[in-house]
């Protein structure tokens, strides 16, 4: 049974990573679009308006920057930034899904590099997105950090 419930967790992870991973790199698509078309005065109105409702703390921060001076630049580094994350979050959920040796340890590695910022950011102002989103990862580093302990007892 318990091992039904693990295998569950590990395949909840890489829905999630597949479908954060998907979203970013079609924001991506959609932003280098708007780039590509020159509409980028388009996404500041856009931004303005949308940007009280950001939950990460990295978007909320690349909110301000893009809204910022320079934002024909800043867009452009937002659009790489999704572009590399979104590959990235894929390539979590793909270790994970051919049960790499080490795609556990990757996962909780990456996403416990950005833990501290999305903590702090929880600090600075209590929002639910931002709640959710910290929560979540917290879940996974310590869902994968006990499944790799309890292997390593077992000597998997």
């Amino acid at each position: 049974m318990r091992a039904v419930a693990s295998s569950r967790f590990v395949r909840w992870i890489i829905t999630y990573k597949a479908v954060k991973g998907f979203s970013e790199l079609l924001f991506a698509g959609m932003l280098g679009y708007l780039l590509w078309y020159g509409a980028v005065p388009w996404l500041a109105g856009t931004l303005k308006a949308l940007r009280d409702h950001l939950v990460g703390a990295g978007s909320l921060r690349l909110a301000d920057l893009l809204l910022s001076d320079g934002l024909h630049r800043h867009a452009r580094l937002v659009f790489w930034a999704l572009l590399a994350d979104g590959s990235f979050n894929l390539a979590e959920g793909w270790c994970l899904l051919r049960r790499y040796s080490w795609g556990e340890w990757f996962v909780v590695l990456s996403s416990g590099v950005f833990l501290p910022f999305e903590l702090a950011a929880l600090l600075r102002g209590v929002h639910a997105g931002r709640a959710i989103v910290a929560l979540l990862n917290l879940a996974i580093i310590a869902g994968l950090a006990r499944r790799i302990r309890a292997r390593s007892r077992t000597g998997l």
